[in-house]
């Protein structure tokens, strides 16, 4: 079972977060069109799939080993069944936070993060999430 997430955390997340590594990014979908929204929203986005030499421009890593400064974010587009693949490599890159988008959850690899002091949200979209706040920050 999915915890719900507290309102207050996912403020704090959106506030402090400024680089994303996005674990499974591509041009194509959901795994596409959320990444490209958080580029025009300002966040600095690393692209992270063995699959492509670059997307949208930027250069794509193989994995989050092959980062060269800190992310404050790992956002995953993989399925949940996949997420413990990268749960060593999410470790090694120590974010604040990890963001499993709708439909993903691996109740197994968030409680892993959270003993390791990482924030962990679940089955929910960063997009409306960010977009929701930005519409009531402008009312």
């Amino acid at each position: 079972m999915v915890e719900p997430i507290e309102e207050e955390l996912i403020e704090e997340i959106l506030v402090n977060t400024k680089r994303i590594a996005i674990v499974g990014m591509r041009e194509q979908g959901d795994a596409g069109r959320i990444p490209r929204y958080l580029i025009d929203a300002g966040f600095e986005v690393v692209p992270v799939n063995p699959n492509f030499q670059e997307v949208f421009g930027i250069a794509a890593l193989g994995s989050l080993d092959d980062l060269d400064a800190p992310v404050d974010m790992v956002q995953l587009f993989r399925r949940s069944g996949d997420v413990p693949m990268h749960i060593d490599e999410i470790l090694r890159a120590r974010p604040r936070y990890v963001w499993m988008q709708t439909g993903i959850t691996n109740e197994e690899a968030a409680q892993t993060f959270r003993e390791a002091g990482i924030a962990v949200v679940q089955d929910r979209c960063l997009m409306t999430e960010h977009r929701r706040r930005s519409i009531a920050n402008l009312s």
